[in-house]
C-alpha cells in the first residue's frame, strides 16, 4: 500500500505545467476562410480559426470543446477544454483572443498529443475516496466531487484519473 502510495505522490509531482511560460503562445495568422461578418458569435469564430489554423498551432488530432466565452473593454477571450473520448484532460486546453470586431490578436495552446489511454475506470468513486482517506482525510464537510479525467503524461498516452475533491473547514483538499 505504501508503495502505491509513493507512486500516485510520485505521478502528482509530473503533472505538465499549468502557467502561461508552459503552454505555446502563437501571433495571430491570417486563414481564409476566417471573417468577421455581422451576427457571428465570437466562439464561432475563434473555432473556425482553430480548424482553420489546426496544423500551424499543433493541435494534432486534439478534441476541443467551448468552455467559456468572457468580454471586457473590447477584448475577448474564448476558452476551450480539451477531451479525450470524452474525458476531460487535466491542464490542457487553448485561449484565443479576439477584438469586438472578430480580429485575433493571440491564441495559447497547450494540448495534449497522442493520448491513448483507455477511459474505464478500474477503479470506483468509493474506492478512489478510499485510496484519497490514506492522505488523512477523516471528515467532510460536504459530500465529496468526483471527476474521472485523463492525466497527460510526458510518455503521450496519459492515464486515467479519479480527480476527488474533499471540503474541509480550511477549505478542501484535491487527490488525484
Amino acid at each position: 500500500m505504501r508503495r502505491s502510495i509513493a507512486l500516485l505522490a510520485l505521478l502528482a509531482c509530473s503533472v505538465p505545467g499549468l502557467d502561461a511560460a508552459a503552454a505555446t503562445w502563437h501571433k495571430p495568422t491570417t486563414h481564409q476562410g476566417v471573417v468577421a461578418t455581422q451576427g457571428t458569435n465570437l466562439s464561432k469564430l475563434a473555432s473556425q480559426y482553430l480548424e482553420s489554423a489546426r496544423k500551424d498551432l499543433r493541435l494534432g488530432k486534439a478534441t476541443l470543446v467551448l468552455q467559456r466565452e468572457l468580454s471586457l473593454h473590447g477584448s475577448n477571450t474564448v476558452r476551450f477544454a480539451q477531451t479525450h473520448r470524452g474525458l476531460p484532460v487535466l491542464g490542457a486546453g487553448v485561449v484565443v483572443r479576439l477584438d469586438d470586431s472578430g480580429t485575433i490578436s493571440r491564441s495559447v495552446v497547450e494540448v495534449a498529443e497522442s493520448l491513448s489511454v483507455d477511459v474505464a475506470p478500474k477503479l470506483s468513486q468509493g474506492e478512489a475516496l478510499e485510496r484519497a482517506a490514506q492522505f488523512g482525510v477523516n471528515r467532510s464537510l460536504a459530500a465529496p466531487r468526483f471527476l474521472l479525467a485523463v492525466l497527460p503524461s510526458a510518455q503521450g498516452a496519459g492515464f486515467l484519473v479519479w480527480q476527488v475533491d474533499v471540503p474541509s473547514a480550511k477549505g478542501g483538499f484535491r487527490y488525484l
